[in-house]
């Protein structure tokens, strides 16, 4: 569990403030031969986090209410090494700071953890002691949703908030604004919704289970989590040298190798997903160089095939070096929220 917790409604101006402060206040040296996270901040960094930092007009209905930003400070970590079949816990011993205090927390907390570790598995929801996410979203979905919802192809209570009429008619609507001059690319989007079957934290584990993504997570905000099964990662921060790596461009994967083949030279030859990663990569290559040393900024690979487990994509990689006097939360702030789903 965190031992601080900022929570953030949509539209408060500053957000990264808080966290700025925070993490200057709760800092440690990392040890090496650990894994790279060794305790501190991790959340939810919502899409609509966006509207703190651009002047976009509020969405007219939100039914959720998710917070833009949920961010926990966190002083002992589990980390899986599931190659080496390795694991550690690591204890800071925040939010003590006196350095005598601070070590005897940080035994504690593993003492703590380990003893936990050791008992008997009685049940996967059990929650740990101390401060907790808020609760959000009391009420059922049936009872938030504005609007009218249309059902969609796929399995029976799948629902859209577009009916294909409506979803063609604003599709055009796109196109009618590239048109005119007013915009070069859209993100449309749908959202489809199910009921749930389970607990979010047991759809997670077979998800998991099906499609280990590289950035799959789980995240509990009390009465709503957030399960998640990524592929991408905004940007990769150490020894201040920053990587972006965005995707666009996918392909199913096929049973058949010379498929498999023939979909990867296909997509590595379309000009339209070449299009879109590269516009991607523009956009990141403008981001970075905000809080990067404008020479470090280059592209080390561009439209690069990648395989996985389902899907193949396109995939480039844009680097940088921090400026002296700017963060990680600076290079956070520049970049978010990231292109490929703006």
């Amino acid at each position: 569990a965190p031992f601080d917790v900022l929570t953030l409604p949509v539209g408060t101006p500053e957000p990264f403030t808080w966290l700025r402060t925070k993490l200057q206040e709760f800092t440690s040296a990392t040890v090496p031969g650990l894994p790279p996270f060794q305790g501190g901040a991790a959340g939810l960094f919502s899409y609509d986090l966006s509207r703190s930092l651009e002047r976009i007009s509020p969405p007219r209905f939100d039914e959720f209410q998710i917070p833009a930003l949920v961010v926990g400070l966190f002083d002992v970590v589990l980390a899986f090494d599931h190659v080496q079949r390795r694991a550690w816990v690591i204890s800071q011993g925040f939010p003590e700071t006196e350095p005598a205090r601070r070590q005897q927390r940080a035994i504690e907390r593993l003492e703590l953890f380990m003893a936990w570790l050791q008992e008997p598995v009685s049940s996967p929801h059990t929650p740990c002691a101390g401060p907790s996410f808020p609760k959000y979203g009391a009420h059922g979905v049936s009872g938030l949703l504005c609007g009218t919802q249309f059902p969609v192809p796929g399995p029976a209570g799948l629902v859209s908030n577009f009916s294909e009429e409506g979803y063609c008619q604003a599709v055009q609507r796109a196109i009618d604004y590239i048109h005119a001059g007013d915009i070069f690319q859209v993100n449309f989007a749908q959202r489809r919704l199910f009921p749930a079957e389970g607990s979010s934290l047991d759809l997670y584990l077979r998800l998991r289970n099906r499609n280990p993504a590289t950035f799959g997570a789980y995240f509990d905000l009390g009465e709503q989590q957030i399960v998640s099964a990524s592929p991408e990662r905004l940007l990769s921060i150490r020894n201040r040298q920053v990587e972006a790596r965005p995707i666009k461009g996918t392909r199913r994967r096929t049973a058949l190798a010379e498929a498999d083949l023939f979909a990867g030279d296909e997509l590595l030859q379309s000009e339209k997903d070449r299009a879109e990663n590269i516009m991607i990569v523009d956009l990141l290559r403008n981001d970075l160089s905000r809080v990067c040393r404008p020479e470090s900024v280059r592209v080390s690979k561009l439209c690069g095939l990648e395989s996985y487990q389902f899907v193949q994509h396109l995939v480039s990689v844009v680097n940088g070096v921090l400026e002296p006097g700017k963060s990680p939360i600076d290079a956070m702030e520049a970049a978010f929220p990231g292109g490929s789903i703006t």
